[in-house]
């Protein structure tokens, strides 16, 4: 959707989504190759982004990182609760991490 050249986008609106809401809509804006922002708006102003055709490694990479989110979550609420093996979670966090800087 093109801007018109004297219009800026000056003005923020905050969009509420459940945790499963987003998560579909963050996997919809990665599988087009938009970011989530840009995604929103395009979809919101009736386009239709298409998902790009990227590679085996970017699909993987992208839900490792999801996992790694999922599991700094774990780990965090393992130290809260005060859990005993909390610690095996952030070492699984840092090496899912490792993992991914590898991958890269």
């Amino acid at each position: 959707m093109p801007v018109r050249h004297e219009e800026r986008r000056s003005i923020k609106k905050t969009v509420h989504f459940t945790p499963s809401e987003l998560e579909r809509v963050v996997d919809q804006a990665h599988a087009s190759g938009r970011a989530l922002g840009r995604y929103i708006r395009e979809a919101s102003l009736g386009a239709r982004p298409r998902r790009k055709h990227g590679t085996a490694r970017d699909t993987v990479v992208h839900y490792l990182a999801r996992l790694g989110t999922r599991l700094r979550a774990v780990a965090r609420m393992a130290t809260e609760t005060g859990q005993p093996n909390a610690a095996d979670f952030d070492e699984a966090l840092s090496e899912l991490l490792e993992t991914i800087r590898q991958m890269e």
